[in-house]
């Protein structure tokens, strides 16, 4: 039998408001031998259940702000926008230098209809062939979808519905 590889996997979200199912996940992942790396892109509190190896400090100074300001101004969705900026950043270096293999998101919308959450945006920029896993998968004819009836978690897939 062929041993596979270990894998780095980036987990990428609000860790204030979904560390503790980020830490589920990390503790699966890593269970069945692969090494997890986080970055957290929460604006409203500090990361729950789970120590980000990236905080959201970081994402924010790489967008040129800080948690803080954003908070203050007041506008989630621009918050949103800028901690996904900072974290496209951080997480394009990363796959540069390949350091990971994958990136897994769980994001909302952030309350904005129509408004894809900050994990699904680096998603789209990561190169063809890097494993993309999420709730907040592309069509099935975009190239980030396994094809349908591949994805249990995906709506559009789920061949029970």
């Amino acid at each position: 039998m062929l041993m596979q590889q270990p894998k780095q996997l980036l987990l990428i979200g609000t860790l204030d408001t979904k560390g503790e199912d980020y830490a589920y996940v990390r503790d699966l992942v890593v269970a069945r031998g692969h090494r997890v790396v986080t970055v957290d892109i929460g604006v409203a509190g500090e990361p729950a259940g789970i120590a980000p190896n990236w905080d959201a400090d970081e994402v924010a100074r790489r967008a040129g702000a800080s948690r803080e300001a954003l908070r203050a101004a007041g506008d989630r969705g621009r918050a949103l926008a800028a901690m996904a900026e900072g974290a496209m950043e951080l997480v394009m270096e990363l796959h540069r230098q390949g350091r990971i293999d994958g990136i897994l998101g769980m994001g909302g919308t952030g309350g904005h209809l129509g408004h894809r959450s900050g994990d699904a945006q680096i998603a789209d920029r990561l190169p063809q062939g890097t494993g993309v896993y999420g709730s907040q998968r592309r069509h099935p004819a975009d190239r980030w979808h396994p094809g349908c009836g591949a994805d249990p978690f995906c709506r559009r897939c789920r061949r029970d519905q």
